[in-house]
């Protein structure tokens, strides 16, 4: 398996669950260098949204650190992720919270922290 098994499975999640989601999506950091995550899920653990990385691309703290200041929350995903579970991406999504309108928030999204 791999990275881009973490993106199929959002992208399948995305689709059934109702949520945004933009696969390899790329951050203009600062001082114009390019971060590239496996995707982008908009209203999920800030305004912004969640920029998602696997664990052998998470960034660096400095980077993470810019990434924060500029309204993004990211995630280090792990091979739980190379299989597609819906709970699992419900429990996710539901632990990160969601930020965006009310009319677009999920009817499944509960906002319990995860718990496993």
């Amino acid at each position: 398996m791999s990275a881009d098994q973490i993106t199929s499975n959002f992208a399948q999640a995305a689709d059934r669950l109702g949520f945004s989601f933009e696969p390899a999506f790329t951050v203009v950091m600062k001082d114009g260098s390019m971060i590239q995550s496996l995707g982008f899920v908009r209203h999920f653990g800030s305004e912004l949204g969640a920029l998602l990385f696997s664990e052998s691309q998470c960034p660096s703290s400095r980077e993470g650190e810019e990434l924060q200041g500029m309204g993004y929350f990211y995630s280090q995903l792990f091979e739980c992720f190379y299989e597609f579970d819906e709970e699992l991406f419900k429990d996710t999504l539901n632990d990160w919270g969601f930020f965006g309108d009310e009319q677009e928030r999920p009817n499944w999204y509960s906002g319990a922290p995860w718990t496993q």
